[in-house]
Parts: structure tokens; sequence; C-alpha cells
């Protein structure tokens, strides 16, 4: 019975399925963070909103090629919730200077393990895991984070838009809509283009909108392509 036991831990970890923000009843206070450099930590929570299940929450912090950041400090970094209940937990870099005329992105990941009850020792469970963006944001950038989307420049080639954030922000584009279409979300980094496949070739009209750095939607604005 002990080796079905451990073979079912381990394969619930590999399963572990990645959403945003919520998981199995276990949900993020933020569905992004922003670091000021000039802070020594930041808070987030981390609420089980499960009536009945406890969970064991274990964090971390990737950086952007998904290999675990070491200089960011989680605490508490694994604990146990219970159910209706609600954890603030500190993140803090402890590492060298990063860039300083842009932000650096990282990953924030919490993964939520229920615990098994007397009886479940056969039944599969499986962990799951929210990820929220983190944002280390060095002292004294040139512009406003909200209205970096504003100063994003578009280019049509065919059905192919290239976007350029001249910015030292990230700007996520999101509800995107072309010639009434929808398009795909993307996130342009820092003094950096990216491109996207439209659903039309011919000339139109470009509807979008970001997220501010509380996560909510920016208002829409329009640009001919």
């Amino acid at each position: 019975m002990k080796l079905l036991k451990l073979f079912l831990i381990t394969l619930s970890v590999s399963m572990a399925g990645i959403h945003t923000a919520s998981a199995g009843g276990v949900s993020v206070g933020a569905t992004r963070l922003i670091y000021p450099a000039q802070n020594k930590e930041i808070t987030f929570s981390v609420l089980n909103n499960d009536a009945k299940n406890v969970f064991l929450i274990q964090s971390w912090v990737d950086d952007q090629k998904g290999n675990k950041a070491t200089d960011f400090i989680i605490t508490p970094p694994l604990f146990v919730i219970k159910s209706n209940k609600e954890n603030i937990l500190r993140i803090m870099y402890t590492g060298p200077q990063l860039a300083q005329d842009r932000e650096t992105l990282f990953w924030l990941t919490v993964k939520s393990i229920p615990q098994s009850s007397p009886g479940q020792n056969n039944m599969l469970k499986l962990a799951i895991a929210s990820r929220v963006k983190l944002f280390y944001r060095p002292d004294n950038l040139s512009g406003n984070s909200n209205d970096a989307y504003r100063k994003l420049t578009f280019s049509r080639q065919g059905n192919q838009m290239k976007v350029n954030n001249p910015t030292p922000y990230h700007v996520t584009l999101i509800k995107m809509k072309y010639q009434g279409k929808d398009v795909q979300n993307i996130m342009i980094a820092p003094f950096s283009s990216g491109g996207i496949t439209l659903p039309a070739a011919g000339a139109g009209q470009l509807h979008y909108q970001s997220l501010n750095d509380f996560g909510a939607n920016t208002e829409i604005l329009t640009k001919a392509l």
C-alpha cells in the first residue's frame, strides 16, 4: 500500500494543471503582482474558498525560462490552509540588481495539493497550480505603466500585424477585434515588438484593451490598419 500511495502522489504532481489566479478552490488575491525595486518585500493573499477541503500550499517564483528564481524568497513557502481561510504571504527579492531601464518579468506559482481523508488512500488527487505574472519594476521608469498601451505603434502587411512597444513596461493586449473578428491576446515586452496573425488581410480597424497594474481592463482604443 505504501508503494501505491507514493505512485499516486507522484502522478498527481506530474499531472498538475496550470490555471490563472484560481485553481481547485484555492485562489490568489491578484491576477498580477508589481514588485517595486525600492520595496524590501511585497505581500499577496491565498484564499481557500472550499467549504470542506484542506490544502497544502507550496509557492515559488520562476524566471521567464521556467527556471526557479532562487533570489526570491516566499514566506511561508509551504503551509496548510483550512477551508474558508485566508493566508498572507510575503515575497522578498534578495538577488543582484536587475535591469534598471525596464521591468523584468517573473512568474509566481501557487500549487494547491488536496489533503487526503481517512479511507481515501486509493483515490487519485491532483495538485493544481495557479500562475500569476510578477513584474519587478525599477525606480524612476519613464512614463506611466497604466498608459503604456497608448504608446504602442501598429503596422500591417497582409494579415500580419506588428506591434511595437517603445516603453519600459510589459503591455498585455486583450479583447482585440479586427474587422469584427477576435484576435488572440499578446504580451509585448519592454522595448520590443511582437507579431500577430489577423483574421483578415484587408484594411480595417483594430479595437483593443490592456490590463492595468491591478489587473482591470483599460479603456478601449481603436487603430486604423
